[in-house]
């Protein structure tokens, strides 16, 4: 039952993101996409933002996976890999297959299916032939024990280029080793190509912006912009490294006022540490960041620690342009404060807009969507938006059950 539940609710979300797909009411408020918008509107992780809005672009070519997703017959990983895989001529048998399947053994039936009076090249050949030439894709992140994780997918010609680097260095590695007995790995080799790239730096200014820093505390230690490290890890950097002191007044990093408009390299690198990465609400973007001032320069505003903020280029345009405005202290959770362009906060629902109302209906009327006064994509900027408790109360009319 609670399954069902789940499931039914997940199919209400698609179609609320096929409305917004429909309509292009996401909008413009900052947000890059309709999954951005799940993201901080639902509260969806970007991979399940990802599925529900895949479901919704191909609700009405899988008609069969939509119904059951709505009736809670199937869950919405079962509805996504249908998605991804299902041609619209076989969506009806595989919705069926689908409701008694497990999703990883959905995934391997449709990811290798033949198709009975298929045409002679399949559509699903064709999708893999663009994802085996799909540009190289590399992530990054760092757990929440703190260990760092790396994955890389490529074309196979650039995978072989890459598998050879990495054998070549944990070769080179075990010739080195000589006669310890040491058998370096695959993993070893990665941090040896890693060490020659930063070793063959010349450039003094660019080998100090390469650099790894590792932030020392009381409270313990961990690598700029990552995860904790061990004290005992802590111990042997601090040995064989160059100390920076920084110094604060109540609590706070000393800065530099009005003395430079420009961020100086040790407070851009606080600043990256503190915010690690984009503080647009939901935005994923973590790494070539700017320093957005909260108070322009030019009105005043000083180059302080608390009065700066790390944002992507993207959100950063979107401020200058007027999009988005920013403001709050960005060194207390929950304080720094993103609105649009008519004072509407960008974020995460609040409790008022999580809340079951009085009579406990989960689903009253909605009103009609706006019409766009230019008759296409509705965008932000061509309605006001107002919060709802400045819309005075109106009666509310129940459609009556046959």
């Amino acid at each position: 039952m609670i399954a069902g539940q789940l499931n039914r609710a997940h199919g209400a979300l698609v179609e609320l993101a096929a409305g917004l797909l429909e309509g292009g009411y996401w909008g413009d408020g900052g947000f890059r996409s309709p999954e951005h918008w799940l993201v901080v509107r639902a509260g969806l992780s970007p991979a399940r933002a990802a599925d529900v809005v895949r479901i919704a672009r191909r609700r009405d070519g899988l008609p069969d996976a939509a119904d059951a997703l709505a009736a809670g017959e199937l869950s919405v990983d079962q509805a996504a890999v249908l998605a991804r895989h299902a041609r619209a001529d076989h969506q009806g048998g595989m919705a069926r297959f689908a409701r008694s399947a497990a999703v990883p053994q959905l995934r391997q039936a449709l990811s290798r299916s033949v198709f009975v009076d298929s045409p002679a090249v399949p559509a699903t050949q064709h999708d893999r032939a663009d994802q085996a030439a799909a540009k190289p894709d590399l992530t990054m992140h760092y757990d929440e024990v703190g260990r760092f994780h790396l994955r890389y997918c490529a074309p196979a010609e650039v995978g072989a280029l890459v598998e050879q680097a990495v054998k070549e260095a944990k070769d080179a590695l075990f010739t080195a080793s000589g006669a310890t007995g040491t058998s370096p790995s695959y993993a070893d080799a990665v941090a040896e190509m890693a060490q020659r790239s930063l070793a063959s730096i010349e450039s003094t200014s660019r080998a100090a912006h390469y650099r790894v820093y590792v932030h020392l505390s009381t409270d313990g230690a961990w690598v700029g912009g990552g995860g904790a490290i061990t004290p005992a890890t802590a111990a042997r950097f601090g040995c064989d490294g160059i100390v920076q002191p920084l110094w604060e007044t109540q609590g706070r990093p000393v800065s530099v006022g009005r003395n430079q408009r420009i961020v100086p390299p040790r407070t851009r690198r606080l600043i990256e540490d503190r915010d690690r990465g984009c503080r647009f609400p939901g935005c994923a973007a973590r790494r070539f960041v700017e320093i957005h001032h909260l108070d322009h320069w030019a009105d005043g505003g000083a180059t302080d620690y608390d009065r700066q903020v790390s944002l992507c280029p993207f959100h950063h345009d979107a401020h200058h342009r007027g999009d988005v405005t920013i403001s709050g202290d960005p060194t207390r959770p929950g304080q720094l404060r993103v609105t649009n362009r008519y004072g509407l906060r960008l974020g995460p629902p609040d409790r008022a807009e999580l809340a079951v109302p009085a009579d406990g209906d989960p689903h009253p009327e909605e009103s009609p969507p706006y019409a766009s006064p230019s008759g296409g994509p509705m965008r932000a900027r061509d309605v006001e938006f107002v919060p709802d408790h400045h819309v005075p109360d109106r009666p509310r009319v129940r459609a009556s059950s046959p």
